[in-house]
């Protein structure tokens, strides 16, 4: 994609503690869904918690997040974080990666993640703030690519 992308991030609290199987389920549904529409994003879970990034056509993503996302059991208290353009993609070639935070306890991405969900009021308020989810999804990123070399 040339120009500008749309972006979304929004966290949610998992309806109930998933397995990493579960996870992958999940992830993998996504990533087929998302290749479809041009979509990439990645995943984050930890703590019982997901973040999750969405980049494409500004329709496209906000239609996967009105009527996929927040209609999903998996997960309640839906809470969108950002949302608009960006110069590029911050999720890479993934149609949905998917980093379980739980599996990498102490590392710079989990503190990273600790520290937007703690802060999510803060984040809703302040649209500056969502450069902090940004990193983080940044950091993720790497840290995937990193796994997968």
């Amino acid at each position: 994609m040339h120009g500008p992308v749309f972006q979304l991030i929004y966290a949610s609290r998992a309806s109930e503690g998933l397995a990493p199987a579960k996870l992958e389920s999940l992830r993998d549904a996504a990533a087929r869904h998302n290749a479809l529409h041009g979509v990439t994003g990645a995943l984050l879970y930890g703590g019982g918690m997901f973040v999750q990034l969405l980049e494409g056509d500004r329709d496209v993503v906000r239609g996967i997040y009105d009527f996929r996302v927040r209609s999903a059991s998996q997960h309640s208290d839906v809470t969108l974080l950002h949302e608009g353009p960006a110069e590029r993609r911050s999720a890479g070639h993934w149609s949905m990666a998917l980093l379980d935070l739980n599996r990498h306890a102490g590392s710079e991405v989990a503190e990273r993640f600790e520290q937007v969900v703690a802060s999510m009021q803060a984040l809703k308020e302040d649209e500056n703030n969502a450069v902090g989810v940004l990193d983080v999804f940044q950091l993720a990123v790497l840290s995937l690519s990193a796994e997968a070399a």
